[in-house]
């Protein structure tokens, strides 16, 4: 094994806040697909050692960057519409196609490993025919309320289900008229610089809307700890007034947009865009059915971040609560979901445009290359999560 596991682990999350990155080492350490999913960075250079050139020569695109299943979710988008969607853009980027087939594949071979469900080949078949299918439409669709089945059709109920008033009470505490977010498991207190900032930021987020500037008076910050990849980069939940109600604020996640783990492949090439908390955005953009609720990009201090309004955590698929009768409706859904992706992107900034998609999904040649590299990078994860339990650094204080 020529990579330095706990090298690039530590190199890829310098600078964290420590109490943050503490969490994230110790739910790596727990089993290899949480550290699977906290490694976007390794899988980089996995790929760039390993894949072999018939996977390195599919068309360029704009990829997701971190699909894997636990980036896919359900959210409420502009319009009121519900959709189960690719969700996560931290790390998207110009690249391979078949960038974001490999890692969804390898997610689902490790956690399948891991679960004793399935058979790891069956997957990726299935998954890599749903891709194709996808693409050879021509046309990329989504999953709804109409379309949607199973554990996706639940998380779509359970949000059309949730109240105005529901996340705001998970997150915050009323007192008299006022609220205040809860310091608690989800959240850690800040200092006044880094409040600063977070309130610098939506105020320049909503200079850019036609709302009036009321709605985005700051009421209360705190120290956002969510995801796994991003865990310990600077992240706030911000508390605004909206419609200056108790009931009518409004919770809003501010976060900095650090540079893609794509940067370091080679035939990758980033989007022309000014800076990374645009790139994230414009991956939001490009690559779903609909965009969520306030999105947007600004700058402070000279540093990126993502303005939007927060989604909850849980409307994500828990893999590990998953029935074996589901696993393959859930598979076709997700290669389905990237092919759509993928398509919806075509023309832009480079990216291939869907001809050239659509015949790359009847050129049989890269499947079994495809299906040789996930289950061979599944087992250097396991590998990399048997080194890193071994010789990672005592957890950060």
């Amino acid at each position: 094994m020529s990579i330095d596991v706990v090298a690039e682990v530590n190199a890829a999350n310098e600078g964290r806040r420590p109490e943050a990155l503490a969490l994230k080492y110790e739910a790596m350490r727990g089993d290899p697909f949480a550290f699977f999913r906290g490694t976007a960075t390794l899988f980089a250079r996995d790929w760039e050692e390993n894949a072999p050139q018939e996977l390195r020569d599919s068309p360029l695109t704009w990829v997701c960057g971190d699909a894997h299943l636990e980036n896919l979710g359900t959210y409420r988008a502009q319009g009121g519409l519900v959709v189960f969607e690719l969700n996560d853009f931290d790390e998207t980027f110009i690249a391979p196609a078949l960038y974001d087939l490999a890692r969804l594949a390898t997610s689902g071979v490790v956690w399948q490993e891991w679960a004793k469900r399935g058979s790891p080949p069956e997957l990726i078949a299935t998954l890599s025919g749903a891709y194709c299918s996808a693409l050879a439409l021509g046309k990329p669709l989504w999953i709804d309320r109409d379309t949607a089945t199973g554990p996706i059709a639940a998380l779509m109920q359970q949000v059309y289900a949730r109240g105005r008033t529901e996340l705001l009470e998970k997150w915050t505490t009323l007192s008299g008229k006022h609220r205040t977010l809860t310091l608690g498991k989800r959240t850690l207190p800040i200092d006044d610089e880094e409040r600063r900032r977070a309130t610098a930021a939506v105020a320049a987020f909503g200079a850019t809307t036609s709302d009036p500037p009321s709605r985005y008076d700051v009421l209360d910050v705190a120290w956002r700890l969510a995801g796994n990849g991003s865990l310990g980069l600077e992240r706030y939940v911000v508390l605004i007034a909206g419609d200056g109600t108790p009931d009518g604020a409004r919770l809003m996640d501010v976060k900095f947009a650090a540079p893609s783990s794509l940067s370091r492949v080679t035939n990758a090439k980033p989007p022309p865009l000014g800076n990374d908390a645009e790139r994230v955005v414009a991956g939001y953009r490009r690559l779903q059915c609909r965009t969520p609720y306030r999105l947007g990009a600004v700058v402070v201090d000279g540093r990126p971040f993502v303005v939007r309004a927060l989604q909850p955590s849980e409307d994500r698929i828990d893999v590990a609560a998953v029935k074996q009768s589901d696993v393959d409706d859930l598979t076709v859904a997700f290669g389905s979901l990237v092919g759509w992706a993928h398509l919806r992107a075509g023309g832009r900034e480079g990216s291939a445009i869907a001809d050239t998609l659509i015949a790359f999904a009847g050129d049989a040649s890269w499947r079994e290359p495809l299906t040789s590299y996930v289950l061979a990078a599944a087992d250097r994860f396991r590998e990399y999560w048997e080194t890193w339990k071994e010789k990672a650094p005592p957890v950060p204080t």
